[in-house]
């Protein structure tokens, strides 16, 4: 293909290629936007903010290695190496297995422009 020549068909083709890569890369730059990033240690509870709303994250009494995370809000999502059980206004994370610390990210989705 490299030894063929360039014809008017193909130059447009390879213009309309890289101005369509060229208008998303410069729409990802100038539509990106910075994450917030907060770290929360529970001990026995701790508070963050996302999207504006609180979300409390309580370390419970009765499972030390379970996290109890409210109020649900359906614009959140969790991200979790342990086990996400949803209830109608909490979640419960649990740990896959008991030596591994549980992680995890509250993510705020983003509503569309």
């Amino acid at each position: 293909m490299a030894s063929e020549k360039l014809t008017k068909h193909r130059f447009a083709q390879i213009l309309i290629t890289s101005l369509i890569l060229l208008v998303a890369f410069f729409w990802r730059t100038f539509s990106y936007q910075n994450v917030d990033m907060t770290s929360c240690t529970p001990t026995p509870n701790c508070s963050v903010f996302v999207n504006e709303q609180e979300i409390i994250v309580i370390k419970d009494d009765k499972n030390p290695n379970q996290y109890i995370i409210g109020p649900r809000i359906p614009e959140l999502e969790i991200h979790t190496n342990g086990t996400l059980i949803q209830h109608s206004d909490h979640w419960i994370i649990q740990p896959n297995s008991p030596n591994k610390p549980i992680t995890f990210k509250i993510i705020g989705k983003r509503s569309s422009i």
